[in-house]
């Protein structure tokens, strides 16, 4: 007998049932709701996390998510104490995206997810765990998968979104997540090093409304993985500056839109993931906007209106080719934003910016 098949015997003879499992011995620790690489009724998944002290048999496992039947696991499978147990909706690896850490297949036709949605666990009497996660307070991203940050693998702490974040290590054929494995772990300001977040558009002057309802600009996650932005300080030249205060994740390659005005038919017809003061972060038409983490500088851009070919009610925009910290140093790597948005501003707010039709290279100027 093969060392591997005898210590599955062994793993199989201790596990225990479920019936025996408390709340919480179960916990869902990654849920890949909208593949990228192939389509979600062959590449959905949900992982599950053994908590618990001893193995588990989890036969008998009810999986549901909002508006589904869910489906029940009508085989033994034994989970490891500290091991993880994969759910998908299609187990062969050259349909699913390239998944091969499948421990269960399940019908799409009865288990679905969506960009909001909740998963519940249970054995029909014990609920082991649940998640409820929306597109306001989950990083939810296209080809992703939501990961549970490896120092709160409880089900009490995956209530939470800010303990959430999406997975920065591809997988099989393209998509983002960790199936069967450790998850990759979530970054917060404390994590942040010089580059991670770049500053990339500055609405500096809106024309269509005042600048205090107005003004906006806009970050880029450059680290490689979902950031939270709590506790982030946001300054210009000559104001007092602000710290974000609330959860604001932000998935790698990702934008966040900061502005000072939250609803749209005041602010020109923007939508902003945090909303700042407009007396602590103003700007000028030759200013500085920085950011700054636990003390260190992440990012700043110094601007003129000369050396950045400033234009009223246009925002200066980052060229998308060079979305660094030390690109954005040079003025020549800005121009003036192209397209429309709300009111009739224009810029690009939360999205690519523009083609600067002058970066190039040659160092000749920007438009």
């Amino acid at each position: 007998m093969s060392l591997s098949l005898l210590s599955l015997l062994i793993n199989s003879a201790h596990a225990v049932p479920l019936s025996t499992v408390p709340a919480g011995g179960l916990v869902i620790s990654e849920i890949q709701h909208n593949p990228d690489a192939t389509a979600d009724y062959r590449g959905e998944y949900v992982e599950i996390y053994n908590a618990h002290t001893d193995a588990i048999d989890v036969n008998g496992l009810i999986v549901e998510s909002a508006g589904e039947s869910g489906f029940t696991i009508n085989q033994s499978i034994t989970v490891a104490a500290g091991d993880y147990l994969v759910l998908a909706a299609r187990s062969s690896s050259g349909a699913n995206g390239g998944n091969t850490e499948v421990d269960f297949q399940y019908s799409y036709s009865t288990f679905k997810l969506g960009n909001n949605d909740s998963i519940t666990i249970s054995d029909g009497t014990t609920t082991f765990d649940s998640v409820s996660y929306n597109t306001t307070n989950f990083p939810i991203d296209v080809g992703a998968a939501l990961i549970l940050d490896n120092d709160t693998l409880d089900g009490t702490s995956n209530d939470s979104g800010q303990n959430w974040c999406t997975s920065g290590n591809v997988y099989g054929t393209g998509d983002f997540g960790t199936p069967g494995a450790a998850n990759d772990g979530c970054s917060t300001i404390a994590d942040l090093s010089v580059g991670d977040l770049v500053i990339t558009e500055i609405m500096w002057d809106p024309t269509s409304v005042a600048d205090y309802r107005g003004e906006w600009f806009e970050l880029y996650n450059a680290s490689g993985t979902s950031l939270n932005l709590n506790g982030l300080v946001i300054s210009s030249a000559g104001n007092t500056g602000h710290t974000i205060t609330d959860d604001v994740i932000v998935a790698p390659g990702n934008q966040a839109l900061l502005n000072v005005r939250v609803t749209t038919s005041l602010n020109g017809g923007t939508v902003g993931d945090y909303t700042y003061n407009y007396a602590e972060v103003g700007f000028a038409k030759t200013d500085s906007v920085s950011l700054i983490a636990a003390g260190t500088t992440i990012d700043s851009v110094n601007y003129g209106f000369s050396s950045h070919g400033l234009e009223s009610g246009k925002s200066i925009s980052l060229a998308s080719s060079i979305l660094t910290a030390s690109g954005n140093d040079t003025a020549s790597n800005w121009c003036a934003a192209s397209s429309t948005y709300g009111d009739g501003d224009f810029g690009t707010p939360g999205s690519m910016n523009d083609v600067c039709g002058n970066v190039d290279g040659d160092g000749d100027g920007l438009i």
